[in-house]
């Protein structure tokens, strides 16, 4: 191992990269198959693509792209207001809802702490945890591949900073009850933060979907994040955004990058509202 490799912390040592899909060309080359003949449904994409108005707003906002995305995505903050009826400083814009995930982990976690973790979740969850040092508890699911909220509780110790929450989940398509989410907010430490992802929320029958606005509303300590790639067809223009209160956020907003979504994917978010 390289002088450069021993001098990393052990945390990052020890992690794995992260192993996406490769290309539909790369992958039919491998297979000795032409591209048509192959679906992708590895990463869940919307096979129907964007809509006409992203389109549209895109090839007119390629001709600006001199200048530097607006820091803060402060017009696409302002739709999500107004779509949620939530005062614009309750939102936060991110490079796909992944890196919201990093964002929290950084902001809360560190050496010493821990992150907890259902089983059946994203992969991306302990990698985001370890990155920061922190322990992750992976707690096993139900005997119906939910999470199991009774077990993550006892989990929960003086150094537990973070549970991650999947809703409905990825790949086990279970869901949570709004009835089971705030029972088990309420018994969930003030100074623990709970990270909802909701990236599939739009798939689940209104009727089966919680007030996840009034749940922010209700606790300080949680966050909802979401994406535009799933539902809206925006994968390639990697946005996401998250939902909480405004002293959250502003720890979160410290940890950020500035200029962290492009100009045109913030114009696409705009425009599939």
């Amino acid at each position: 191992m390289t002088t450069i490799a021993t001098s990393t912390p052990a945390w990052v040592q020890a992690l794995d990269k992260y192993v996406a899909s490769k290309p539909i060309e790369e992958l039919a080359a491998d297979l000795g198959l032409e591209p048509k003949e192959i679906i992708m449904l590895v990463a869940n994409e919307n096979p129907y693509g964007m809509s006409q108005k992203v389109k549209d707003k895109i090839a007119h906002a390629a001709l600006n792209l001199n200048r530097y995305p607006d820091a803060d995505s402060c017009y696409l903050q302002k739709a999500l207001s107004k779509k949620y009826g939530l005062p614009q400083d309750w939102f936060v814009v991110t490079s796909g809802s992944s890196e919201l995930l990093g964002l929290t982990a950084q902001t809360v976690l560190s050496e010493g702490k821990n992150a907890i973790i259902p089983q059946y979740s994203f992969s991306l969850y302990p990698m985001v945890a370890k990155l920061c040092g922190a322990e992750t508890r992976e707690v096993p699911a139900t005997s119906d591949y939910n999470a199991d909220l009774q077990r993550i509780l006892e989990q929960i110790d003086e150094n537990t900073r973070l549970i991650f929450l999947t809703n409905p989940n990825n790949p086990t398509g279970t869901y949570l009850s709004e009835k089971e989410i705030i029972d088990f907010l309420e018994k969930v430490p003030s100074n623990v933060v709970v990270l909802f992802d909701e990236a599939y929320v739009e798939f689940l029958e209104k009727e089966l979907q919680p007030d996840s606005l009034e749940i922010v509303k209700r606790f300080p300590n949680v966050i909802i994040a979401r994406t535009f790639s799933k539902a809206y067809g925006l994968a390639g223009c990697r946005v996401g955004y998250g939902i909480a209160q405004p002293e959250l956020l502003e720890l979160i907003n410290r940890v950020r990058h500035p200029f962290n979504v492009n100009d045109l994917s913030q114009l696409a978010a705009i425009a599939a509202l």
